[in-house]
């Protein structure tokens, strides 16, 4: 993989992010019970820029080419809040669970639809 696009990140850089931690336990049961070795490569991605993207499906390439690999996918979509630096609210809306619970359905939504500029 092209180096320059990936970074290993600083403890404080990823100590919000609880995704992993939360996969783990899974993960190494199913493989475990079947009697499995694996080797884990945890990757945290942000937004990527759209130009970027071509640059990123090249280095993973080989990856999703070869059956032995097993991508799991994760996403909170919506870490809401001033420390996120992201905090869009639905004006019709009168809690904020209920708009970021659309904002999230909303992704999922796109997703499906493999729509990715509606998405971004």
């Amino acid at each position: 993989m092209d180096n320059d696009q990936f970074v290993v990140l600083k403890k404080s850089a990823e100590e919000d992010e609880h995704s992993l931690e939360m996969h783990l336990p899974y993960i190494f049961k199913v493989f475990n019970d079947a009697g499995k070795d694996v080797e884990l490569l945890p990757m945290m991605v942000g937004q990527v820029k759209k130009a970027d993207i071509p640059k990123y499906a090249k280095d993973l390439e080989n990856h999703f080419m070869d059956p032995r690999t097993l991508f799991v996918i994760s996403s909170d979509f919506c870490h809401w809040g001033e420390h996120f630096d992201y905090q869009p609210k639905h004006k019709d809306e009168s809690v904020i669970w209920r708009s970021i619970e659309r904002l999230d359905k909303e992704g999922i939504a796109h997703i499906e639809k493999h729509d990715l500029k509606a998405f971004q």
